[in-house]
């Protein structure tokens, strides 16, 4: 899928190329649907050697995310490489945003109620998703 579809970037200060705001919209087949998140793609001067340090602003219930909107650091620093790019931690987190990581929770307690009560974790995420990512303004480009 190409990145375009999953999300829009924006340079929140155009004189600072390594600070992105990222609109992330969530996947149709998941729970995330509908909904669209503010992250921040930070690039260290180190980049592409190291990757950016990611943060969700609007809030997310989800078990991969704290709950100051950090997310798991394995989930882009493991296996990064200079070739790897922006479109790769979009993509990393449009994944994520479908499929957990359950192996790697920042939550305990959103990743037990997705492997025990997964239809009170499916109706947490969709109430979340309305209150919190369904009005996220996109600035205009």
């Amino acid at each position: 899928k190409d990145v375009r579809e999953m999300c829009d970037f924006r340079l929140p200060d155009s004189s600072n190329i390594l600070h992105w705001d990222v609109y992330l919209t969530g996947p149709p087949e998941s729970p995330y649907k509908g909904g669209v998140w503010k992250i921040s793609l930070k690039f260290p001067d180190t980049y592409p050697f190291k990757p950016p340090t990611i943060t969700f602003h609007t809030p997310i219930y989800h078990m991969n995310v704290s709950k100051e909107g950090k997310i798991c650091d394995q989930m882009i620093s493991d296996g990064w490489s200079p070739t790897l790019d922006a479109a790769h931690c979009v993509r990393t987190l449009y994944t994520m945003l479908a499929t957990p990581q359950t192996a790697t929770p920042l939550r305990s307690e959103i990743a037990s109620a997705y492997k025990d009560k997964k239809e009170k974790y499916l109706s947490d995420v969709a109430d979340h998703v309305k209150k919190n990512a369904s009005n996220t303004k996109i600035p205009d480009a």
